[in-house]
């Protein structure tokens, strides 16, 4: 939901159908082609703030570090990812493209998570 912004059509977190901006450069940290990891501009995981928000705001919705998820989120027996990272391929940085880290449940370089709070102001 946060990297679709609601939407059910939506391809990317950034809001448009290409992994590339109007100027021709990447707008997300994966691998473009195979054994070329540097031509997005980063060669494994990058800075959060090195490319573009999804429409919500959150860096790295799609590409950089894939974030583990539940597959069964009522179950929270299947274990997986979201998002792809940045030795996944475009077909998996594309929101609800294919799991190249599903099962995987040890330490993995291209694997994170996302740590989420709730921040009270005070009035």
């Amino acid at each position: 939901y946060a990297a679709s912004n609601g939407k059910d059509n939506q391809i990317y977190p950034w809001g448009w159908d290409s992994v590339k901006n109007e100027k021709g450069s990447y707008v997300v940290n994966y691998r473009p082609f195979i054994g070329r990891y540097f031509d997005d501009g980063a060669f494994h995981q990058a800075i959060c703030r090195s490319y573009i928000t999804s429409m919500n705001g959150i860096f790295n919705m799609s590409g950089n570090v894939a974030e583990m998820v539940y597959e069964n989120y009522n179950s929270k027996t299947e274990c997986g990812t979201a998002g792809g990272s940045w030795e996944s391929d475009e077909s998996q940085i594309k929101i609800f493209g294919p799991d190249p880290y599903k099962g995987i449940t040890t330490p993995h370089p291209a694997i994170g998570f996302r740590v989420c709070f709730t921040y009270l102001k005070e009035l």
